[in-house]
């Protein structure tokens, strides 16, 4: 009888390391040190440039009408990894009975920092869509667009590196009869040195999984300051280019309406 029962706890104890051995290996693919990303994102900001720099923070590109078009801005990054950095992550998860898995987390990353450059710039007022006089007027004296207007909270209308924000206003558009120009920009040579490093790993206190996790983790960066360089300034009042020329050509075709009826 009891040889009869031999195959079967042999397979039983076959599948069981089978079983343990998948369990084990998933728990080192979901518990990666850094921690794998989800499979899908959501894009919330599609404005954005190397390293971490948002020009248009909160904002994205699903929208085809302009926001603030009488600003002109231009914005570029620059991100360069000297690819000389020593950099360790792992984990390991040890299964311990009656109490569940040991599991250990830690990284470290020393070495040069990225050298990075920052450059932005905005100018107003610009009228490149040929916006006119009339068009202002008519949402000046429109009363459902100036209450809808003072419900939208104002919002920079460009974050220049070392997060300048010369100008915030309320959606669609800003003042268009002040001048601003204004940039930034931000540089960081890459001549420091990184020390980040850290781990993490529970102590058990008891059995079934009671315990405490002890997490330790620090960052060291020695070297000089990014340099900075950030200039503006605003003048008022400035009529908007295109304006005059509306102003003219009206005055023109009035002429010449005036002419045709005097000679006919």
């Amino acid at each position: 009888m009891r040889r009869s029962l031999l195959p079967l706890v042999a397979l039983c104890a076959l599948l069981q390391i089978s079983y343990g051995r998948q369990y084990y290996f998933r728990r080192v693919k979901r518990q990666a040190y850094p921690p794998n990303p989800a499979p899908f994102k959501p894009r919330v900001e599609d404005y954005n440039l190397p390293p971490f720099y948002q020009p248009n923070p909160g904002r994205d590109a699903s929208s085809l009408s302009p926001i603030f078009p009488f600003h002109s801005e231009f914005n570029n990054g620059l991100d360069i990894n000297p690819g000389n950095r020593i950099t360790v992550d792992g984990n390991l998860n040890v299964p311990i009975l009656g109490w569940g898995i040991w599991d250990y987390k830690g990284g470290i990353k020393a070495g040069r920092p990225n050298t990075r450059v920052g450059f932005g710039s905005l100018n107003a007022p610009t009228n490149v869509l040929g916006i006119t006089g009339d068009t202002i007027a008519t949402l000046a004296q429109d009363g459902t667009f100036q209450q809808s207007r003072q419900s939208v909270p104002s919002i920079p209308v460009s974050v220049l590196p070392g997060n300048f924000v010369p100008v915030r206003c309320r959606p669609p558009l800003c003042n268009p009869f002040v001048h601003n120009l204004a940039f930034g920009v931000d540089v960081e040579p890459g001549d420091d040195y990184l020390f980040d490093g850290g781990f993490d790993f529970p102590i058990p206190l008891a059995p079934a999984g009671v315990g405490v996790r002890f997490p330790m983790s620090g960052a060291v960066n020695v070297g000089t300051d990014p340099l900075l360089i950030t200039y503006g300034h605003g003048m008022g009042p400035v009529e908007p280019p295109g304006f005059k020329a509306n102003k003219a050509r009206r005055e023109e075709e009035e002429e010449e309406r005036k002419r045709k009826i005097f000679t006919n």
